[in-house]
């Protein structure tokens, strides 16, 4: 019987048709999340960056954060810019370290890299490596157009989109499951109480009734907590008491009584503290975990939940060594991660993801929801000692709760 390969020998199976002087000039490479792969290419962006300029492309700014700690961690050779301010841009062109690489990585979204002033600078650039993480029609001609040695696409879709560059690479979802020898994540189900139900049917009709009269406003902001609920309601709250000042008197009646509405839903919300199901699953698996005395680290998108969270553990008596987002100074942040001890929880914000890899191992780390999964298990999916448990609340069929993944919202 053949044994399966580890994450490692497939991991430097890539590494190896990345090296090889035919890979072709352009290049994709399929992975699923969680299979570790942007390790393999943090290998390969250093060692172009020893003497060539190398440019990470995203599509989000949290992502653009990530691939900037993930290349700093450790690593005190490799400089990492994020052309995030028009300050950072000019920096860049009156650099000369720039145009000759030594040890220099810019990282950018693609909306920047494609116009205005970041556009004009990356374009007169020369680079040694491109990664586009991850492979779209519309990164994918930017990078046709930068004078670049090597591109090289990153994708988990199964199909490949219109570009026809070829797939020097692929590793499976089963070659990762039957590498690691286990699921990347469990399930940890819990069903809403009937008032927190009517709760969020209400908030959804009043989110629906305030849509149509400010475009502005997107239904996603309110997450699948009774605290992200609230806070949503505020912002609601805060933006109609502004509307109704400067609407005409035919508009304003609506959002008045909206605005009253509002009001009252959030007087029910705050008076329905004790009816959070998911701070009761939350609580359910932090007790599993903790009789062995492992290490946790609950994770949410929202800063309103990462506070919410924090406040209820210390209040049911659970050892909270802090609570940070991406607003924490980075050595508060890096030595909240580094010194968590045995039977001690950390809550922090999904956007710190890779400083879970300074966490010593066996530790577990705990979503909040299905949000940010894909930030978290593509950082330790694959990682020995590493559980993740995602809360999620069962629907009307049992499915998982579908809040999506906004990023961390501070």
């Amino acid at each position: 019987m053949t044994m399966p390969a580890s994450l490692a020998d497939l991991h430097n199976a890539v590494l190896q048709k990345l090296r090889d002087p035919d890979c072709p000039r352009y290049a994709v490479v399929r992975s699923p999340t969680g299979s570790g792969i942007r390790r393999v290419l943090e290998i390969l962006i250093r060692d172009v960056a020893a003497s060539q300029l190398v440019l990470v492309l995203t599509t989000r700014s949290v992502v653009a954060e990530q691939w900037r700690d993930r290349l700093t961690d450790d690593d005190n050779e490799t400089r990492v810019t994020v052309l995030e301010t028009s300050e950072a841009v000019l920096g860049l062109l009156d650099d000369p370290v720039a145009e000759s690489g030594g040890g220099r990585v810019l990282v950018a979204t693609t909306g920047k890299a494609i116009s205005g002033l970041s556009g004009r600078a990356l374009s007169e650039l020369d680079y040694g490596l491109v990664i586009l993480d991850e492979e779209h029609t519309r990164g994918m001609a930017l990078m046709e157009r930068l004078r670049a040695d090597r591109c090289i696409a990153l994708t988990s879709s199964p199909d490949q989109l219109a570009r026809e560059w070829p797939i020097v690479a692929v590793i499976s979802l089963p070659d990762v499951v039957a590498a690691i020898g286990r699921p990347l994540f469990d399930t940890v189900w819990h069903a809403p109480s009937e008032i927190e139900s009517l709760l969020q049917q209400d908030a959804d009709q009043i989110f629906r009734d305030y849509a149509e009269v400010s475009a502005a406003w997107d239904a996603r902001r309110a997450g699948k907590s009774l605290a992200s609920l609230h806070t949503a309601l505020l912002d609601v709250a805060a933006a109609l008491e502004h509307d109704a000042e400067l609407r005409g008197a035919q508009t304003r009646p609506v959002l008045e009584l909206i605005l009253r509405r509002v009001w009252n839903l959030l007087d029910r919300v705050e008076d329905a503290s004790d009816e959070d199901s998911r701070l009761r699953s939350l609580d359910d698996v932090l007790a599993a975990e903790q009789v062995d005395g492992n290490r946790c680290v609950v994770m949410a998108v929202k800063v309103a939940d990462v506070s919410y969270i924090a406040a209820h553990l210390a209040n049911v008596g659970r050892q909270v060594v802090g609570a940070v987002t991406s607003s924490t100074e980075r050595l508060e942040r890096e030595t909240a991660f580094r010194s968590l001890n045995p039977g001690q929880v950390l809550v922090a914000g999904v956007g710190l993801a890779a400083h879970l890899a300074n966490v010593p191992v066996p530790y577990t780390v705990i979503l909040w929801s299905s949000a940010g999964l894909t930030q978290v298990i593509d950082r330790v999916g694959a990682t020995d000692g590493v559980r993740i448990r995602v809360l999620a609340e069962e629907g009307p069929q049992g499915g998982a709760d579908s809040e999506p993944d906004l990023g961390e919202a501070d």
